[in-house]
């Protein structure tokens, strides 16, 4: 369920009057803007200074116009009517503030400062009291709606949104959200909103009651989409749970059932050993594994390597169609295609690597929390970041894979170092990481149940 897109369907039906019902006692907002067109009369008269043509003071004391019919841009009910938002609100953008007296803590004696999305920080001084909406005027976001309480400071880059007293400022919160001012923006390297732009914007206006009517109703659907959106966090973090759960499960040998008729796994590392003069048996067992599995090093299994990146001053090793894996492309179990590719001159000065490849981030800022791994399925290259592992029976590799997502924590705790900027995985070290190594066949089978669940635990997320 995309709760987004259903807030947005919230405000759609709020905004066209199919939210709440209509009621002749609310009166209509033709009165309504009888009564906000003297209320703007009433603070003109107590101007003392003169006033420029043009200003808003000097147009708050026209009557307000709604818009005719045919300027309408979608039905309405018949006690709302269109006007445009000049005409009800008034509106001026922020003052500049120098960046640097900006805080990003809260501190005693602080206000909020507003810039074009937001909140940026808090500064020692307030420009406005009271409750606004605020629209950002700058930048790829201009258009957002956001809404300040109290005393505050808006930026420049803030138009501050004043309200009449008989209109519900939740209300016009949500009808700004849902008109998409964004859409009104300038169509330039930096998008920007002119005050005068949004004056001429439409917006459907109800009496007052019917406002508050709708606030409620959709402060009580919005909270019921918040529930459900925790409750889906909280989803995610058990399914989270249940898959590290069935990949623990699977490498202590409790995932599927042994089968006696499966070969040892003794017999296969002997026979992927027997011409290594250096293996040498590992006798420490980490944890408890079935009779007919085998402790074994990630080294005694596999010749591994490095990658690098070929002169980029050469372009003839570019542009090709043969994969150059990095970092970036190790993000699902898989690797099909990568975002970038070698010519075969490129690809020349490079190691090809076959499918069934194990592929392995081994300096990233994201070793911090997770070690990255995945399968070639094609012929591919890769750059200096990364790892290959080549396994002697290439069989073998769905189910390492499985031993790593699985042991993801205690190899990041045991072999991992920090660097300067980015940490990198101590390679040496980690080829000496203790594997359980089951049957061949048993392998297959835990790979495949474990695709089983994975997929029935996808299907629950999808559907809720």
């Amino acid at each position: 369920m995309n709760t987004k897109l259903l807030k947005q369907k919230i405000l759609d039906l709020a905004i066209r009057g199919k939210l709440t019902q209509q009621l002749k006692s609310d009166g209509t907002a033709a009165d309504l803007l009888k009564q906000i067109s003297e209320q703007k009369r009433e603070s003109s008269s107590t101007l003392s200074s003169p006033r420029r043509r043009g200003s808003p003071s000097a147009k708050s004391e026209k009557t307000i116009v709604p818009l005719d019919k045919n300027e309408a841009p979608y039905e309405i009910p018949a006690n709302w009517e269109w006007v445009r938002l000049g005409d009800v609100f008034n509106m001026q953008a922020g003052k500049n503030i120098a960046t640097g007296s900006i805080k990003s803590e809260f501190e005693d004696g602080l206000f909020p400062c507003y810039g074009g999305n937001g909140l940026r920080g808090y500064v020692s001084c307030y420009n406005r009291e009271g409750d606004f909406p605020l629209i950002g005027r700058q930048g790829a976001l201009c258009g957002n709606v956001n809404s300040a309480t109290g005393k505050f400071y808006a930026t420049e880059h803030a138009v501050v949104v004043e309200v009449p007293a008989n209109i519900n400022v939740s209300c016009a919160c949500h009808f700004l959200t849902q008109l998409n001012l964004n859409q009104y923006a300038s169509s330039t390297a930096q998008p920007g909103l002119s005050v005068a732009k949004i004056n001429e914007v439409p917006i459907p206006l109800p009496p007052l009651a019917e406002q508050q009517r709708i606030v409620e109703k959709i402060q009580e659907a919005f909270t019921e989409i918040d529930s459900i959106e925790n409750n889906k966090d909280l989803l995610k973090t058990h399914i989270k749970q249940a898959r590290q759960k069935i990949l623990d499960l699977a490498i202590h040998g409790k995932l599927v059932p042994q089968n006696k008729a499966d070969e040892p796994a003794s017999v296969l590392l002997e026979r992927i050993t027997r011409d290594n003069p250096h293996y040498e048996k590992l006798e420490d067992e980490p944890f408890e594994i079935p009779e007919n599995w085998v402790w074994c090093r990630l080294e005694d299994i596999c010749k591994s390597s490095g990658g690098k990146t070929p002169s980029t001053a050469r372009k003839e090793f570019w542009n090709g169609n043969i994969l150059w894996v990095t970092s970036k492309d190790v993000k699902q179990k898989y690797i099909e295609s990568t975002q970038i590719q070698l010519s075969k001159l490129g690809a020349s000065t490079m190691r090809m690597y076959p499918p069934n490849t194990l592929i392995i981030v081994g300096r990233s800022g994201i070793l911090q929390h997770s070690l990255p791994v995945a399968i070639l399925r094609k012929e591919a290259t890769i750059n200096q970041d990364l790892k290959a592992l080549v396994f002697f029976e290439d069989r073998i590799v769905e189910y390492i894979y499985v031993v790593i997502k699985g042991l993801e924590q205690h190899l990041l705790n045991n072999y991992k170092k920090a660097g300067t900027t980015v940490d990198n995985l101590n390679f040496e070290s980690f080829l000496t990481a203790p594997i359980p190594l089951p049957p061949l066949n048993e392998q297959s089978r835990i790979v495949a149940k474990i695709e089983e669940l994975f997929t029935e635990l996808d299907l629950i997320l999808q559907n809720t």
